[in-house]
């Protein structure tokens, strides 16, 4: 299993089975940490094969310029 794409968008909508990112970019700069971000969305496409069937986790980490984790899921 593999994440073929990420984007990080302002909004993300399905319209009919299209998933449509609004807004899309990739780096969020702040002149102050902690800080508050308006409510985002993470479109991702995550891909396997058959011998990968079973239940699976994702841990999403927001990490600095040196790859330090800021915040995450983990």
């Amino acid at each position: 299993m593999f994440v073929r794409y990420a984007v990080l968008a302002d909004r993300v909508v399905d319209s009919g089975g299209k998933w449509n990112a609004l807004g899309a970019f990739n780096l969020i700069w702040v002149r102050n940490f902690p800080a508050t971000h308006p409510r985002v969305g993470i479109l991702l496409r995550i891909e396997g094969d058959h011998r990968e069937v079973g239940k699976h986790s994702l841990e999403i980490d927001f990490v600095d310029e040196t790859g330090n984790r800021i915040t995450g899921s983990g």
